[in-house]
C-alpha cells in the first residue's frame, strides 16, 4: 500500500499538484517508518527526494531541510557512514546552509562530505570534487584561508588542465589578500598561460578572460610597489582592442586602478590624464 502512495505521489508531482503529492509522500513514508526493517530503501528515498524539490520549488526551505536530514538518517541506517548517499546529502543540506548564509554550519556540511567522500569516491571522481570546491568555497569566505588553499590544492592535484585556470584564480586572490604575493603572482601568471592555451572566452562573463586576469596582476604588482609592472598590467588592459562586455568592463576597472596606483605615488598629473580616457 505504501508503495501505491508513492506512485500516486510521484503522478502527482509530474501533474505539478504539490500539495496531493506531498500528502502520499507523508502517508507513505510514514508506513514506511511503522514497517522498520521492511522498509523498501529505493522507493522511501525516492519519496524524499520528489518532496524535497517541491518544497524547494515552494522556496520552503526549513521544511526541504528537515526532509533531507531524514534522508541522511536513513543513509546512515541502511547504507552506513562511508556511503554516498551520505556523502551527497551532508553536500546538499551545506548547500542549503549556504543558500541561507548559514557559512559556518555549511562548513560543517561540506567537511563532513570531503570526509565521507575520501572513502567512496574515486579522487578524480566529479562529486568528489565539487565537494572539495564547496569547501574551498565557503573556507574562504569564512576567512579560513589556509583550509581554502589546501582545498584548491587538492582539486589542482586532480583536475586536468582546461579546469585548473579558474582554481588558480581563486588562489591568486586568497594569496594576494593574504599578503602572499610572490605566490598570487604564481597563480594568475599560470592562469594566464593556461587561458592564452585554451583560446578566447565563449562566455563574455567569464571571470577569468585574459583582461580580468591581467588587472588581478597588476593589482599584485601594485600590492609590492611594482608600480612599473602594474602599470604595464594597467595599460595592456586599457589599450586591448577586445569588444566583449568582459573586456569593457575591465577596461574600466584597469583606469580606476592605474588612477587609484598614480595617486597613491603621487603622480597627480600622470591619474588627471588617466581619468580624461
Amino acid at each position: 500500500f505504501a508503495k501505491v502512495l508513492a506512485t500516486q505521489g510521484f503522478l502527482y508531482a509530474k501533474m505539478e499538484e504539490g500539495d496531493k503529492a506531498i500528502t502520499n509522500f507523508k502517508r507513505s513514508t510514514t508506513i514506511y517508518i511503522s514497517c522498520q526493517g521492511a522498509v523498501n530503501y529505493e522507493d522511501y528515498m525516492k519519496s524524499l527526494d520528489t518532496m524535497i524539490s517541491i518544497y524547494m520549488q515552494r522556496e520552503e526551505t526549513g521544511i526541504a531541510k528537515m526532509v533531507l536530514q531524514d534522508k541522511l538518517a536513513t543513509g546512515l541506517q541502511f547504507k552506513g557512514e562511508r556511503s554516498s548517499v551520505v556523502a551527497t546529502t551532508y553536500k546538499e543540506l551545506g548547500i542549503m546552509s549556504f543558500q541561507d548564509e548559514n557559512y559556518e554550519e555549511a562548513l560543517g556540511h561540506f567537511s563532513q562530505s570531503v570526509d565521507v567522500g575520501t572513502y567512496v569516491y574515486k579522487s578524480d571522481d566529479i562529486e568528489f570534487l565539487n565537494c572539495l570546491r564547496y569547501y574551498a568555497v565557503t573556507s574562504d569566505i569564512l576567512g579560513k584561508y589556509d583550509d581554502a588553499l589546501n582545498a584548491y590544492q587538492q582539486i589542482l592535484d586532480l583536475v586536468e588542465n582546461r579546469e585548473k585556470l579558474p582554481i588558480h584564480n581563486a588562489m591568486g586572490f586568497i594569496c594576494n589578500a593574504t599578503d602572499r604575493h610572490d605566490e598570487a603572482l604564481s597563480h594568475f601568471n599560470e592562469a594566464l598561460k593556461l587561458q592564452s592555451a585554451q583560446g578566447p572566452d565563449i562566455d563574455e562573463d567569464s571571470t577569468t578572460d585574459r583582461s580580468t586576469l591581467m588587472n588581478h596582476l597588476g593589482n599584485v604588482y601594485a600590492s609590492k610597489d611594482k608600480l612599473v609592472d602594474a602599470l604595464y598590467c594597467y595599460d595592456l588592459v586599457i589599450d586591448s582592442v577586445e569588444s566583449s562586455k568582459t573586456a569593457q568592463e575591465e577596461r574600466l576597472t584597469a583606469i580606476n586602478n592605474k588612477t587609484t596606483v598614480l595617486c597613491n605615488n603621487k603622480k597627480y598629473l600622470d591619474a588627471k590624464i588617466c581619468v580624461k580616457e
